[in-house]
């Protein structure tokens, strides 16, 4: 159902006038709400994704020049491609930096923090290197990753679990042993490391759960399949109910969260949830014996 089908339908069942622009404001944010509500309720297949990220291998050409407690770097020759985002390690020092300002085709970049040795630095050697991989925005969770050529699964590990083992590694290999998942950056997404750090480029593909954006245009529509449009409806009218303080937004929010119970019931039920009878299901506790019928094979269990 598309958002302005679905704000009309609320707008109906609570008899407001959808022309006025705060009640307009008002029912889309009771639609983007209840569309959260469903989505965050349980792992639904619909939410299921894949994404693949290539890795990128080290920059090493050339040489930099550094001023002590300066944050503006200059290499010996231009970087065709811009490096705004990676990080960088001068050869005398184990300190890595970011570079938050670089142009493509430009020779000087910026650091942060700035460069903290006592004395100016010339002709040094380094490494530049993607430290943090970055997911698509709407990617709400990611649960199996793996390396997309040998189709060698890779684990996933924390931070925090990282760092017991291996912190500030700078090892490389072909392909990552482990990812370390990050919090999300500023713009939302969450990122990646990988471990050892990879030597050339390889493709990781992930299977990952989306998160639903707010729907604004009127042609939008949800990430969950159509039969459920109904309930979305619901999971709004109940909000409206809440904010006019009608008495009816106690029953219907009870419906749409016996509804959603439902929908759970819905999601993909031939995958994973059949019920496998084992030799325990053929005996009974004291008396109360359970037979299986004549026709079903005992020995199958």
């Amino acid at each position: 159902m598309q958002f302005s089908t679905a704000r009309a339908e609320v707008a109906a069942q609570l008899g407001l006038d959808e022309t006025q622009s705060n009640v307009t404001t008002l029912i889309n944010r009771w639609l983007n709400l209840s569309q959260n509500d469903i989505s965050s309720s349980w792992d639904w297949t619909w939410l299921q994704s894949r994404q693949a990220i290539a890795t990128a291998i080290d920059y090493t050409t050339g040489t930099v020049d550094l001023i002590a407690g300066s944050g503006t770097i200059t290499f010996s020759a231009v970087i065709a491609t811009s490096q705004t985002g990676r990080f960088i390690q001068f050869s005398s020092y184990n300190d890595w930096y970011e570079i938050t300002a670089h142009t493509a085709g430009a020779a000087t970049a910026t650091i942060s923090p700035v460069y903290a040795q006592a004395a100016n630095a010339t002709a040094e050697t380094f490494t530049i290197r993607t430290w943090y991989y970055t997911f698509a925005t709407n990617v709400s969770h990611v649960y199996t990753a793996r390396q997309a050529d040998s189709q060698q699964y890779i684990p996933l590990v924390s931070a925090a679990k990282r760092d017991l083992f291996q912190p500030f590694s700078t090892a490389t290999a072909d392909a990552p042993q482990v990812l370390t998942i990050w919090d999300r950056d500023s713009s939302g997404s969450l990122q990646f490391t990988p471990f050892p750090w990879p030597a050339k480029v390889i493709l990781i593909e992930f299977r990952t759960y989306l998160r639903p954006t707010d729907l604004s245009g009127d042609t939008d529509t949800p990430l969950f399949p159509a039969e459920f449009d109904t309930i979305w409806i619901e999971g709004a009218v109940a909000r409206g109910y809440k904010f006019l303080d009608d008495d009816r937004e106690e029953n219907t929010l009870k419906y749409f969260l016996l509804r959603i119970e439902r929908m759970k019931l819905r999601d993909n039920p031939a995958i994973d949830k059949s019920r496998i009878l084992q030799s325990i299901d053929e005996g009974g506790r004291g008396n109360n014996i359970i037979r299986f019928p004549s026709t079903f094979d005992e020995r199958i269990s």
